[in-house]
């Protein structure tokens, strides 16, 4: 095989790789304990919703407001967020929520790395998600994922 052969099996064989390794995972409370790098918590406060997450990847998060609840498969925003492209799903808002490089201090002065809290209206919650992925296309591959709301919102009532 040539020089210029090898070259090009080694890009199809990288490029396959990093394909196979990135997946877009929908997190909800039914598999919410198979996911052991995120835990999320909503509890109603009135006519909001708090909503923690700790132990976010090191990706940026958005909040993603839809028309009505959508399937998993709707879920994967990848195409809003690296091309503003909308595909089927009708979003109403998306607003960065989450800087990748986020750090929290808490009162203690303890500075807690990977966490995000947010006060959700109820009346906003039940068509949102919260979407975790890198800005950009990257070739490093890992998890994306969304963070589906309305099913936890379920829980929480």
């Amino acid at each position: 095989m040539s020089l210029k052969g090898v070259g090009i099996l080694v890009l199809l064989i990288a490029s396959l790789a990093s394909a196979r390794f990135s997946q877009f995972i929908s997190i909800n409370p039914s598999n919410m304990n198979d996911q052991k790098n995120v835990s999320v918590q909503v509890k109603k406060k009135g006519a909001d919703y708090i909503v923690q997450v700790s132990e976010i990847n090191q990706s940026d998060g958005w909040l993603v407001q839809t028309q009505r609840p959508l399937t998993i498969d709707e879920q994967n925003f990848r195409n809003l967020i690296w091309k503003n492209q909308f595909d089927s799903v009708e979003v109403l808002s998306k607003k960065k929520v989450y800087p990748h490089h986020n750090k929290v201090v808490d009162r203690s002065g303890k500075v807690r790395k990977n966490e995000l809290e947010l006060v959700i209206n109820e009346s906003v919650i039940k068509s949102s998600y919260l979407y975790f992925d890198n800005e950009k296309e990257v070739q490093d591959g890992g998890y994306y994922y969304t963070i589906d709301l309305p099913q936890f919102v379920k829980v929480a009532q």
